[in-house]
């Protein structure tokens, strides 16, 4: 009896190459962290990170072209007192925007700069109000090239929760408040639609525990009043938030329920 020959069509990941070498992006010598990566639509990818100078903690960059070698690492922030978390976006035009916190010798402040296809990065701009701390910066950008970065503050009493806005790497938009002010907001995630509409989540003690929250913008337009996703009663807290091609704008955090942390979501 003859037999039947039967093709078996390969796995998906089967067909994906492999992972190149490791290449070091940050000197030697010098501890690095915190490293984030977005890529353009030309294949540029821009990496971002902090790096110890000896003395104080400085943002660098570095961008490989579809996939050669990267770039001697780039100082963002200005040398001298600490920088810390950095992130990175870019828009459709390969404008990159990055963003992070840095002590001033008094507070801590939210700074930017950009970066037009892998060129010379812009002199660090202060994002947030001078004389109060600002932490936790975040950052989206719109196809329209509408950056729109996030972070909380303090303003003398509790953290609340404020974005400022730049088209194109222009003048960044006076900070606005998203979060009610009372009690303490922190740890914001911003996403943006095609349609330009961004949503940002973060979570804030109302008294008794921390729930999540949202409040949205259209293309820098005043934020709406902040809603609340998560149910009260229980703690809640890690948002993260995505949206996708049609505009569904999808939630996560996890939420205490009186025996464990389960996660939750919200579209």
């Amino acid at each position: 009896m003859a037999t039947a020959l039967v093709l078996v069509a390969l796995p998906a990941a089967a067909l994906v190459g492999s992972w190149s070498t490791p290449a070091d992006l940050s000197a030697t010598g010098r501890d690095a962290s915190e490293p984030q990566v977005t890529v353009s639509s030309t294949g540029l990818a821009t990496a971002v990170w902090y790096s110890n100078d000896g003395s104080n903690n400085i943002i660098q960059s570095s961008t490989s072209l579809n996939g050669a070698a990267w770039s001697t690492p780039a100082n963002l922030s200005v040398i001298g007192q600490y920088a810390y978390n950095p992130q990175v976006t870019v828009s459709s035009t390969g404008l990159a925007t990055a963003v992070w916190y840095r002590y001033d010798g008094s507070n801590s402040i939210i700074q930017s700069s950009t970066s037009l296809n892998g060129a010379a990065w812009s002199t660090p701009a202060d994002l947030s109000v001078t004389g109060i701390d600002a932490y936790n910066p975040q950052v989206t950008v719109s196809s329209t090239g509408l950056a729109t970065a996030v972070w909380y503050s303090n303003d003398g009493s509790n953290d609340i929760i404020q974005s400022s806005t730049s088209l194109n790497g222009a003048a960044w938009s006076t900070p606005a408040n998203l979060s009610v002010i009372g009690q303490y907001a922190y740890n914001p995630q911003v996403t943006v639609s095609s349609t330009g509409l961004a949503t940002a989540v973060w979570y804030r003690y109302d008294g008794s525990n921390s729930i999540i929250q949202s409040s949205t913008s259209l293309n820098g337009a005043a934020w709406s009043t902040p809603a609340d996703l998560s149910a009260t009663g229980r703690d809640a807290s890690e948002p993260q938030v995505t949206v996708s091609s049609t505009g569904l704008a999808t939630a996560v955090w996890n939420r205490y329920d009186g025996s464990n942390y389960i996660i939750q979501s919200s579209t």
